[in-house]
């Protein structure tokens, strides 16, 4: 008989042919799996290369296992045993133990494409508060201004305790800044109680002594908000922020915290496109691994589609060309979205006039009738916005279950 091992770690390989010795009584031949139809041979994968199975799909599922924690489980056949497993691992407070059995189900869920997964889902995303203490020029808090807005409560937290021992990661994003909830220290001590590691987007406006210390015993990575490399533009787009608090809090990050995956998130505009290349400069110094480029999501209160990028094409990849450069200089990943294909046959010095046409901020009547709009139009959108229809059969075609909503 023929074992199928695919495994990328040359010892877990060997780990799992060590362990196949002792399950099988016969004798059996391995071979490297390359996708090929398995016949009546039996696959074992191991558990931490199985996202690689993308739209593959298995003729004879009795014949797939998966390898993880030193054993050999049926995708198909060890529910029980793999619920017994994590069930007595959460007994006895072995939660990492628990998270990585639960982990195997999860991707026996992948693999075998349930419609109803059996396993806990191991990524939580929760919004600690939808307050925000800036009003940025592209975001609704410019014009809703924390109206109806509060903090996460803990009766929210006491109605998910039970799926805590089971996730991997916290991420405490969300429309506001979370480090302005006062019951932020709290919570996060609350999420990390079994071993789940926390994330979050933050503006960093907020940083001190007991939020750095609960950063480096509970964080993976934190994404910052940075707009703007002058204090001139990140104030015009981040009002209500100080440049010079983010640079102070940004060193003391950087100087507190080494090991912990600091990120930029910049989104792209009119205002702050000139400033790219020197967004990345201040990444390299201040030791961020990643800076995304994000294209602005306009709105229509704010009225700021002609803030968009993707007017000025020619320009935007200009810039962002040379912030690519400095990103492989300094050695940070840029991840940013691809526009050859808007590029038309302008010329870039006519784009940049167009784009200095109107001012780079509100002028004060505009805010005023903005503010206007936003109580109107709001209660409508509320009102309007979901509108209820029979779902209809889409032409895209999918294969297996995406494992973005599984987990």
């Amino acid at each position: 008989m023929l074992i199928f091992i695919y495994a990328n770690n040359k010892q877990r390989s060997k780990q799992i042919k060590q362990l196949c010795a002792q399950i099988f009584e016969y004798s059996v031949y391995f071979e490297d799996f390359n996708f090929q139809n398995i016949e009546n041979n039996i696959l074992i994968i191991d558990n931490e290369d199985s996202q690689n199975f993308v739209g593959i799909t298995f003729k004879n599922l009795n014949n797939v296992y998966l390898y993880g924690q030193n054993q050999i489980f049926s995708i198909i056949k060890d529910d029980e045993k793999l619920f017994l497993l994590r069930n007595q691992y959460i007994i006895e407070k072995h939660w990492d133990a628990a998270k990585k059995i639960n982990d195997i189900i999860l991707n026996s869920d992948f693999l075998v494409r349930r419609t109803k997964p059996i396993g806990f889902p191991d990524y939580f995303q929760i919004e600690t508060t939808n307050k925000c203490n800036a009003e940025c020029i592209m975001c609704s808090h410019y014009y809703t201004r924390n109206d109806n807005s509060s903090h996460l409560s803990d009766g929210i937290i006491e109605r998910i305790y039970r799926m805590l021992p089971y996730i991997k990661i916290v991420a405490l994003n969300g429309r506001g800044e979370p480090f302005i909830n006062p019951y932020i220290s709290s919570q996060i001590k609350k999420f990390s109680k079994f071993g789940a590691k926390i994330t979050c987007n933050t503006n960093l406006s907020i940083l001190n002594d007991n939020l750095i210390s609960l950063i480096c015993k509970h964080f993976s990575s934190v994404q910052l908000s940075c707009d703007a490399a002058t204090k001139e533009t990140y104030e015009l787009i981040r009002k209500n922020l100080s440049f010079d608090t983010f640079l102070k809090n940004l060193s003391l990050l950087h100087e507190k915290s080494p090991n912990v995956d600091k990120n930029f998130a910049t989104v792209i505009m009119r205002q702050n496109i000139r400033e790219l290349p020197d967004i990345v400069e201040l990444a390299g110094r201040t030791g961020i691994k990643i800076v995304s480029f994000l294209n602005i999501n306009t709105d229509i209160i704010i009225n700021n589609k002609h803030d968009s990028m993707l007017n000025y094409p020619n320009v935007l990849q200009y810039y962002l060309d040379k912030a690519k450069k400095n990103g492989e200089k300094v050695g940070i990943k840029i991840i940013a979205p691809s526009y050859n294909e808007l590029l038309v046959k302008t010329e870039f010095n006519r784009e940049a006039k167009l784009m200095n046409l109107r001012p780079m901020s509100k002028l004060d009547n505009d805010i005023k009738q903005m503010l206007i709009a936003s109580k109107k139009i709001i209660p409508y959108i509320f009102k309007n916005y979901f509108v209820i229809e029979e779902p209809k059969k889409s032409n895209i075609k999918c294969k297996g279950i995406c494992d973005w909503l599984l987990r």
